[in-house]
């Protein structure tokens, strides 16, 4: 019986191992992404960010009415 229960609990912490190392794997993969976005972002030209940063943004619905004084 203690044998059983010693086998459950060290696969259960394996398979706990294996979870947490994919987890981290793939916040490693989205913070890997994320850096050359932003590399590449800095490699181009300001008016192309901005652009795109202007195209891109959400704005919040009192701002969408409200004039630019850049444009």
């Amino acid at each position: 019986m203690f044998r059983i229960k010693v086998t459950v609990h060290i696969l259960l912490k394996k398979r706990r191992a294996v979870n947490n190392n994919t987890l981290l794997d793939a916040q490693k993969r989205q913070k890997t992404l994320l850096i050359v976005v932003e590399s590449l972002l800095f490699i181009a030209p300001r008016r192309e960010t901005r652009d795109f940063r202007a195209k891109c943004v959400r704005k919040h619905p009192a701002e969408r009415n409200r004039v630019n004084s850049n444009e």
